[in-house]
């Protein structure tokens, strides 16, 4: 099983997810980071899952949103919005014009990928000059991958009950200053790096880290 299909089979109770502390916080996150001034923009939810963060944009930012996600059960299962279109697509393979967005929301996708670099690329690609990048990726801090990591191992013998599956196919975690330099080698301007979301074992925080952290960048105007 892949990552695309991992997912798909998470297709139908994906939504509730943001009810949970960890996936709610995103949202908090991206309210603080993204500014509230872009009404009219043109956004891409690179990696939408059923498109929470994409409504959410139109809904509090005033942004048209095409919203990607390689899953077609993910895109079966998103809610329409007036202001959201939704396309079956791949990040590294993104079907939209140079130049085409003013911006970019990529939350928990890019550590599914052994070589990041292209997916960064397209990103860059699609930028306007000037365009933001959201980014959101898994905090290398060893508090919080240890205790991840010991429950995913603790409850390998649960079968479909164990914990934390998607590590099954995680494939990268970044430090603030390993994200920051990943952003500037792939040519972004990297801002703000905020840490956040909370890893839990049945509703009790594990980690005394946050397990998530998102960057904000800039595709440089010139």
């Amino acid at each position: 099983m892949d990552a695309i299909e991992f997912h798909s089979r998470q297709a139908g109770s994906w939504e509730n997810g943001y009810k949970t502390q960890t996936f709610g916080s995103r949202l908090e996150v991206l309210n603080a980071l993204i500014p509230a001034s872009i009404s009219g923009q043109f956004w891409l939810d690179a990696g939408c899952g059923t498109g929470t963060i994409a409504r959410w944009l139109a809904d509090n930012r005033g942004v048209t949103v095409t919203a990607l996600d390689a899953s077609k059960p993910m895109i079966d299962n998103a809610t329409p919005h007036p202001s959201v279109r939704f396309k079956v697509g791949n990040v590294e393979n993104l079907p939209l014009a140079d130049s085409a967005c003013d911006g970019i929301v990529c939350s928990s996708v890019l550590e599914y990928f052994s070589n990041t670099r292209p997916v960064l690329s397209e990103f860059l690609r699609v930028l306007k000059p000037g365009g933001l990048l959201c980014l959101s990726v898994p905090n290398a801090n060893p508090l919080a991958r240890i205790p991840l990591r010991l429950i995913y191992w603790m409850t390998m013998p649960l079968g479909k009950r164990r914990m934390f599956t998607y590590l099954d196919h995680s494939k990268q975690t970044y430090t603030t200053k390993s994200l920051k330099a990943l952003l500037v080698n792939s040519g972004f301007s990297p801002g703000t790096v905020a840490a956040f979301g909370t890893i839990t074992f049945y509703d009790r925080p594990v980690s005394p880290a946050p397990s998530l952290l998102m960057a904000l960048a800039e595709k440089p105007a010139s």
